[in-house]
């Protein structure tokens, strides 16, 4: 297992303050400094109370809408700025509502240990048979015609993934997003297309755990407004490292905290 002088690049893109700030400081706190960078592309103000992401906007930003190509572009933006730090070797993709389900060793062992870029592919999506009109409409009508697609076939993925130096350098130097702009929900095929057709390397995994099978909206996970135990043990057996969707209501004990955070 390599540990040796790398850190590890914290991007969260979010709407605003962290839903769960507390969970996240106890996270960090007792981690040596220099092991972790934090960065926060924000579309909206921080709360004033907020004591965790303010620190860490970044300067660059972008407004941003759901389901559009801006999301890409404030995600590369998030990785420009941490990849002026030569110590970042792995960049994860956070958003708002994103927990840890382990401690930071736990999740730095584990990065250091695949050392590859890790993203939750899905393999068996055809973006032509796709049984969602919604989702058809919106997103095949715009690239099924254009050129580059006919040799980059369309791929989909969780876009809350983790790249590491190597293929951040990649994307920061390949920027294909004027192609990819008329796509909607384009965070999914972005970079699960170009990882693909650039044949960069890469091990299927699901950084970040995200429940659509019990939620009545297909276009939305389920957000989470109780969790315990059994549901962070559930998160981990996906396995995941993070889950979202966690909402700002949801109040986390000090006893799961701490059943979050301890030392495994």
């Amino acid at each position: 297992m390599s540990t040796t002088s790398s850190s590890l690049a914290f991007c969260f893109l979010t709407k605003g303050s962290h839903n769960q700030s507390k969970l996240w400081y106890n996270f960090f706190q007792k981690t040596c400094p220099s092991k972790f960078n934090i960065y926060c592309h924000n579309k909206e103000h921080f709360q004033y109370s907020d004591f965790f992401l303010k620190n860490y906007e970044i300067n660059n930003k972008i407004p941003t809408s759901w389901g559009d190509i801006s999301l890409v572009k404030a995600t590369l933006l998030l990785f420009k700025e941490a990849f002026k730090n030569t110590d970042n070797k792995f960049f994860i993709l956070l958003s708002e509502s994103c927990i840890p389900l382990y401690n930071f060793s736990k999740i730095y062992n584990f990065l250091n240990s695949y050392n590859t870029n890790l993203i939750d592919y899905d393999e068996n999506w055809d973006p032509f048979k796709d049984t969602c009109e919604w989702n058809y409409l919106n997103k095949m009508k715009t690239v099924q015609d254009c050129p580059f697609f006919k040799t980059h076939p369309l791929k989909k993925a969780s876009q809350w993934l983790c790249l590491d130096r190597q293929t951040v350098d990649f994307f920061l130097k390949n920027d294909h997003t004027n192609i990819f702009s008329p796509i909607h929900a384009v965070d999914e095929n972005y970079f699960s297309t170009l990882i693909k057709s650039y044949s960069l390397k890469y091990t299927k995994f699901s950084m970040t755990f995200t429940n659509w099978g019990t939620y009545i909206n297909p276009r939305h996970p389920q957000k989470f407004n109780v969790l315990n135990e059994e549901i962070i043990t559930k998160a981990r057996h996906r396995p995941s490292l993070f889950m979202r969707k966690i909402s700002p209501g949801c109040e986390i004990s000090n006893n799961l905290s701490e059943f979050i955070l301890k030392e495994h």
